[in-house]
């Protein structure tokens, strides 16, 4: 799933502004920072305020702070589902009953390395997902600039001014009409699945 504009009027309002961004290096790792953006200035936000605020606008599913990642329950392990071309089509977060607790359905766009979009459920599995993380790549096989994490009650956009290695990304948050820029982030390649550990899922 593609989608042509990404981020809304009052979100390019601060595409202007600049901000100074390092390499990671094999030996160390850049400073995260987050800066919450209002008309009148920027407001600087501690790092822990900002990961539970991103975590739980996305069900505690997603990981967007330091760096891009998908939520592994506690006390779970990943058993993966492939298509015929090696690619994952599926996650199934397995408890130690054997019983899968949440289940990712990977998307690819047609005849291409790139995921599409991540729907994720957790149980009783319903038939939408709790969560769906769309991607938007550039045009002429450029990577992944901007993409969106939907819930029943939030969408986050974000957007990376350029591909890669870390870098700094614009992130707009509705309803809440909230806007950061986030400084020295490890934004998703929307080719890999890189999983970070979570809390367990209500109810298992």
């Amino acid at each position: 799933m593609r989608f042509a504009s990404l981020l809304s009027t009052t979100f390019t309002v601060f595409a202007g502004l600049s901000l100074v961004g390092s390499l990671a290096s094999a030996r160390s790792v850049p400073t995260v920072s987050v800066m919450q953006l209002t008309p009148t200035g920027r407001t600087p936000v501690p790092l822990p305020n900002a990961k539970a605020f991103f975590s739980a606008r996305g069900n505690y599913h997603v990981q967007t702070v330091p760096y891009f990642a998908f939520h592994q329950p506690q006390g779970t392990r990943p058993a993966y589902r492939k298509d015929g071309r090696g690619r994952i089509v599926g996650i199934d977060f397995v408890n130690a009953r054997k019983r899968a607790v949440r289940k990712l359905e990977i998307n690819w766009l047609d005849n291409s390395n790139k995921i599409g979009n991540v729907a994720i459920r957790d149980l009783p599995f319903k038939s939408y997902p709790d969560t769906n993380v769309l991607t938007g790549f550039g045009a002429n096989n450029a990577g992944l600039q901007q993409y969106r994490i939907v819930t029943s009650r939030t969408s986050i956009d974000l957007k990376a001014p350029r591909a890669g290695d870390y870098t700094n990304m614009f992130v707009n948050v509705l309803p809440d009409r909230k806007n950061f820029a986030l400084n020295n982030i490890l934004p998703w390649d929307g080719k890999s699945l890189p999983l970070a550990p979570g809390p367990k899922v209500v109810g298992t």
